[in-house]
């Protein structure tokens, strides 16, 4: 055990619901302590994040499980690993065109260090990270949520910032 968060499953049984463990976290390259409900996309692949760990050790990832194996196996492999300073927070969103969405509550500091929406589109050579918004004072600061509409439209909240310093809701438009 390595207290660094799991992937747990609840499976229905004869006797209530049996617990499962789907990925125990190392705190290493696979990240720890994961933070977002996890997304489910259409093939039965899991996705989410974690707030610590990763390649760059202290600044989290954003993961995929694929679907398991015939035996039930589940393996975690890292889509992206953040490079700091910004921090992954709690949303995840699967687009309708099939690419992830992450809010981070500290953007680049060359940009701005009040938070940014993360785009990682699916490649035929893996998956491809882009900051698709930086926040900062009337737009908002520290993003908290991200959702989308049919058109692919994306939605959220700030926890700060806006007009009156309390946030704002967003929309941000392909």
């Amino acid at each position: 055990m390595h207290n660094d968060g799991a992937v747990i499953e609840l499976s229905p049984s004869a006797r209530g619901w049996r617990v499962g463990r789907i990925h125990e976290y190392t705190g290493k390259a696979d990240g720890a302590y994961p933070n977002t409900t996890l997304v489910l996309d259409n093939l039965g692949n899991l996705y989410g994040t974690t707030v610590y760990g990763g390649a760059h050790r202290y600044y989290g990832t954003v993961f995929e499980l694929p679907t398991p194996t015939a035996i039930g196996n589940w393996t975690l492999t890292t889509l992206h690993s953040f490079n700091g300073p910004e921090f992954v927070s709690n949303s995840l969103a699967l687009s309708p065109h099939g690419s992830l969405f992450a809010t981070a509550q500290i953007g680049p500091s060359s940009i701005c260090m009040c938070g940014a929406v993360y785009e990682l589109s699916h490649l035929s050579s893996g998956w491809k990270p882009s900051m698709e918004y930086s926040f900062a004072g009337a737009s908002g600061e520290f993003p908290w949520s991200v959702v989308f509409d049919s058109a692919g439209n994306a939605y959220g909240t700030t926890n700060a910032g806006g007009a009156y310093g309390f946030g704002v809701v967003y929309e941000l438009t392909p």
